[in-house]
């Protein structure tokens, strides 16, 4: 037994139209005792109106219906529900490893990052240090410069000396 909602889904067709097809007097006769109503009115259709609806229904229409037992449908669809949640639990798998590796590489990144700013400083701490004392050796240099000036003025001074002859020395000039 059937409801009309469930007879109208399984042929492709509105209630409406099941409904029309029951109450025309053609019909009338052979559904008489196949058609009943259960406690709460909804009309219910044993297999034999089944069977005459969809032969009526199949002469209009000229294409042959194949009706599927709702057993078979619920059937699909919980095989379909369960692929669902296997995929679902699939892609969940793929982001959750998908997140960790974006992780790990944030992570590699990071510490590489910190490394390279803590040689960059370090390379600027050195650069500094080699700066100051290449500008105390110019310093030095500087100064040891004019200490060979002033050496090499008094050599002057002192060859000058030795070149004079006594004479020039006892006078002075």
């Amino acid at each position: 037994m059937i409801t009309v909602k469930e007879y109208a889904a399984s042929q492709g067709v509105t209630i409406q139209s099941v409904y029309q097809q029951i109450k025309r007097e053609s019909n009338q006769e052979a559904l008489k005792d196949h058609i009943t109503r259960d406690e709460y009115g909804t009309m219910l259709l044993d297999d034999e109106a089944v069977a005459y609806l969809s032969k009526k229904s199949l002469k209009k229409s000229g294409t042959a219906v194949i009706v599927q037992n709702d057993s078979e449908l619920a059937l699909q669809i919980m095989e379909k529900e369960k692929e669902i949640t296997r995929l679902n639990a699939l892609v969940a798998s793929i982001n959750t490893d998908y997140l960790q590796q974006l992780n790990d590489v944030r992570e590699e990144s990071s510490k590489k990052i910190e490394e390279l700013m803590k040689e960059n400083k370090d390379s600027a701490v050195q650069l500094t240090e080699a700066n100051s004392k290449v500008a105390l050796k110019e310093q030095e240099n500087k100064h040891l410069q004019e200490k060979i000036e002033e050496l090499q003025k008094a050599n002057q001074e002192l060859q000058a000396e030795a070149n004079k002859s006594w004479w020039q020395k006892l006078w002075g000039k």
